[in-house]
């Protein structure tokens, strides 16, 4: 299957060198960033090239950094950090990682806006003893919590595990625990049920990027698509 689909790939390649057709942009992307931001995405490819047309595929960071380099995907919208040196990435938005917690719970609120700086929160042991629900291990994200929770020798006790951060965004306001997550998740200021705290952690920022390989790049002008992408959100 992998060498069907490298033929596949080369097919359209040609196909897309050799003609006057639309390119098919094969673009990338997590299934969180595809239900935050694929229309502003599809609009700043649209804002180089009117003509461009889309197939988009979905999966986790990992996954899709592969089908990049095996040429069965073009360009990906995911966050850092970048495995392969043979990719290319263009920043489009810095993320802070923030802490999620129900308006319902008035004991974790408390002891959040106590350790409130004006830097945000200055450490997050005394969370100990409240349920967390996380992403999944081996994820991105996941990764950087450990590593946040690691510097303050602390082990959030997860109850629930997802591969999904709206599901960790919903069973917080249904307050089954508290959690961390990216700050696109709040982009709009909605506080209605969950309120974010940010961490004053050096280790809590991340860059989502566009990436592709060197060809795919310049084929799709992602210096010029980033930079729209950058006016959009």
């Amino acid at each position: 299957m992998p060498l069907v689909g490298k033929v596949e790939a080369l097919t359209q390649s040609i196909i897309n060198q050799g003609s006057d057709a639309a390119y098919h942009v094969r673009i990338g992307l997590s299934q969180f960033y595809g239900h935050h931001m694929l229309g502003k995405t599809l609009k700043s490819f649209q804002q180089i090239e009117p003509s461009w047309e889309f197939h988009v595929v979905e999966g986790e960071s990992h996954f899709l950094e592969q089908q990049i380099c095996d040429g069965l995907v073009d360009v990906g919208l995911f966050p850092t950090p970048i495995y392969s040196q043979a990719l290319e990435s263009y920043p489009v938005l810095d993320e802070q990682i923030l802490l999620a917690v129900s308006v319902e719970n008035k004991k974790a609120i408390a002891i959040a806006d106590s350790l409130m700086t004006p830097n945000g929160i200055h450490e997050i042991a005394p969370f100990g003893s409240f349920p967390f629900i996380l992403i999944r291990e081996g994820l991105k994200l996941r990764t950087l919590v450990n590593r946040l929770c690691q510097a303050e020798s602390f082990v959030p006790k997860a109850v629930i595990g997802s591969e999904n951060l709206d599901t960790c965004r919903s069973l917080v306001e249904d307050d089954y625990g508290i959690t961390f997550l990216p700050s696109t998740l709040n982009s709009k200021g909605d506080d209605d049920k969950v309120k974010f705290y940010p961490l004053a952690s050096k280790l809590c920022f991340r860059q989502l990027v566009l990436v592709a390989r060197s060809d795919r790049a310049k084929r799709f002008h992602l210096p010029e698509v980033a930079q729209v992408m950058q006016q959009f959100l």
